[in-house]
């Protein structure tokens, strides 16, 4: 019995979504990632607090655990 092969990816390549799905990952890493760019980050550098914390501490956690449910969410659709 023959076996397709796979083919190989180098690590460093980086392919254009194709798929809706990989769409959506693409979409949600970005905006993510986004959220934390310079003039995004003066937005929320106030003197205030948000659930006990600065802001811009808690924006900086939430942006945090947004990226990591991406991730997740891509690795269990096996989104390349």
């Amino acid at each position: 019995m023959e076996s397709k092969k796979e083919k190989k990816m180098k690590p460093w390549v980086i392919v254009r979504p194709r798929k809706a799905k990989e769409w959506v990952i693409f979409t949600a890493m970005l905006l993510s990632l986004l959220g934390m760019i310079s003039p995004i980050v003066n937005v929320f550098n106030v003197p205030r607090m948000l659930f006990g914390m600065p802001v811009l501490f808690t924006v900086s956690i939430i942006s945090l655990i947004v990226t990591v449910i991406v991730i997740n969410v891509a690795y269990r659709w096996k989104v390349r």
